[in-house]
């Protein structure tokens, strides 16, 4: 059950407009809107906020999903109870996910993803690849197998 003064912190920094609800309070580097809980000290997503506040309570293990993909909304009818699944899936579905070079977290190219299956195409061992790209063998069989950098064409 949240707190008066939860709520009413919560509208001073809700702006209404006709398509989304902006949050203008504080965000969290995704963009996700925090408010801070006081009664135990902590921070919590603003669009979880307000789907308890308009929609009831989210069940344990499920998430806050945005049919808008603007993360900052908090519009009631923007918002959807999902599994994460059902994220990964609405993600991939709308061409959100950051594959390949696209993840920060990247250390390969598309022209090393070509190399390796143009080296194991040529009999180089895997082990060797992954040596000289500097990278895990495992890495090297999931990128083989199309289990990671499916999106790069083969040739």
């Amino acid at each position: 059950m949240m707190d008066d003064g939860l709520i009413a912190r919560f509208w001073k920094k809700v702006k209404k407009t006709p398509g989304c609800w902006e949050w203008l309070g504080s965000k969290d580097r995704k963009g996700y809107g925090r408010i801070k809980e006081t009664l135990r000290n902590g921070n919590l997503k603003a669009h979880r906020v307000s789907y308890e506040l308009h929609l009831g309570p989210i069940p344990t293990g499920l998430w806050v999903l945005h049919t808008c993909d603007n993360p900052s909304c908090v519009c009631p009818d923007h918002l959807f109870l999902g599994t994460n699944d059902d994220n990964v899936k609405d993600q991939l579905a709308k061409g959100r996910s950051r594959k390949g070079e696209r993840n920060a977290n990247a250390y390969l190219t598309p022209a090393d993803i070509k190399e390796i299956h143009q080296a194991r195409a040529r009999g180089e061992s895997c082990r060797s690849i992954a040596e000289r790209l500097s990278i895990s063998r495992s890495n090297v069989y999931m990128i083989l197998e199309g289990h990671s950098w499916k999106h790069v064409a083969k040739d």
